[in-house]
């Protein structure tokens, strides 16, 4: 009986990782599955504890990581752009890892979080389906209601408010560009579009994304 190969990549951060582990903690006792695991060495042994196959990325970068990871406050567009660009050069190697491994041994799916950006990336580039998986839905834009990146907005109770909340969509979207355009050269391995046709957005898998809040 043939296994169907699942890649999962996913950040070594707890609030990341768990809930994705224990997702997908049944399958590993499904014989229809085979499961790698790709995360920070930091959280090996209590994955292969789990039961998980694990191949650490960023083996000699946990240091770097561990400096771009940790926020001193709440995120917002600036501070977001500052991780962003801070995090590329990581985000670059560990796709030259995926690539590696991909090439010598191809997945029939790849599952990963979402601020693991370089697994949607590469699946994409080498054609291979995948899957989103994030515990933080607020991130993703919405076409109505409050945009995301702008904490305390609520459902909108008049005119103005509605307005209010359309210029945060517009000024997230338009945000979002502009730093596209700035780091376009350091995205161009990637042939990388911020939005596809339909007007969503590429970092976000196109066939399935899991709420694992």
């Amino acid at each position: 009986m043939r296994k169907i190969k699942i890649d999962v990549v996913v950040v070594p951060l707890s609030g990341h990782l768990f809930p994705t582990l224990n997702l997908l903690a049944p399958l590993l006792k499904d014989p229809l599955y085979e499961i790698r695991l790709f995360t920070g060495p930091q959280r090996k042994a209590v994955a292969e504890e789990m039961g998980f196959q694990v191949i650490p990325i960023l083996k000699n970068s946990v240091d770097e990581f561990e400096r771009v990871a940790n926020n001193e406050g709440q995120l917002n567009l600036f501070s977001a752009y500052r991780q962003l660009s801070a995090s590329l050069d990581l985000i670059n190697a560990v796709s030259d890892q995926l690539v590696q491994e991909w090439q010598k041994i191809r997945p029939d799916l790849v599952i990963a979080d979402f601020i693991t950006l370089s697994g949607g990336l590469v699946a994409e580039q080498l054609n291979i389906p995948w899957i989103t998986t994030m515990a933080t839905q607020f991130a993703i834009e919405t076409t109505d209601g409050p945009p995301c990146f702008f904490g305390g907005m609520g459902s909108p109770k008049n005119p103005f408010q509605s307005a209010q909340q359309w210029l945060g969509r517009k000024g997230t979207r338009l945000g979002k560009r502009i730093v596209t355009f700035l780091l376009r050269e350091r995205l161009k391995r990637y042939d990388f579009k911020l939005y596809n046709q339909k007007g969503q957005e590429t970092i976000y898998s196109p066939y399935s994304i899991l709420g694992i809040g």
